[in-house]
């Protein structure tokens, strides 16, 4: 963290650090958004009206690491962390990091129809799986037999 931080800070960069927040969501309501800002970087979050977390360490690791050195540090950063599936890509919550975090903080427009796509076809290949998973199981357990090892 000191380098990358001593490096930002030479080029008088203001960081956005992003991280994902493992939460199991119905697939119905958009993942949440949360941010949280070192410096100055509070006058942009509160901004583009992005929330606080309502815990503390939401953000760990090495995206945590470099947060917690910009503060130590006193400089402005900013940290983004939205709410994604813990076991499988999202490309769903890729597009709110995209469209309601980092576009708005740094005036940009991005073009998120291509991951809220794929976000569909990943959900429907997760259900088909879960479905092959499910008829496996069910499988397998009416077809149980003694193991002979040594015959």
């Amino acid at each position: 963290p000191d380098c990358l931080t001593g490096w930002i800070v030479e080029q008088g960069a203001a960081p956005i650090y992003l991280s994902g927040l493992p939460a199991e969501r119905d697939g119905e309501n958009r993942p949440a958004l949360y941010g949280i800002a070192t410096g100055d970087g509070g006058d942009r979050l509160e901004a583009v009206d992005i929330p606080i977390p309502s815990e503390d360490g939401v953000i760990t690791g090495p995206t945590g690491a470099l947060i917690n050195r910009a503060a130590q540090e006193d400089y402005g950063s900013l940290g983004l962390v939205v709410e994604c599936s813990p076991q499988f890509p999202d490309p769903e919550a890729a597009s709110v990091l995209l469209e309601d975090g980092i576009a708005p903080v740094t005036d940009l427009e991005i073009d998120v129809t291509e991951l809220v796509d794929r976000a569909e076809e990943i959900r429907a290949k997760r259900e088909q799986l879960a479905q092959q998973m499910q008829s496996i199981g069910q499988d397998e357990s009416s077809q149980a037999q003694p193991l002979r090892m040594y015959q």
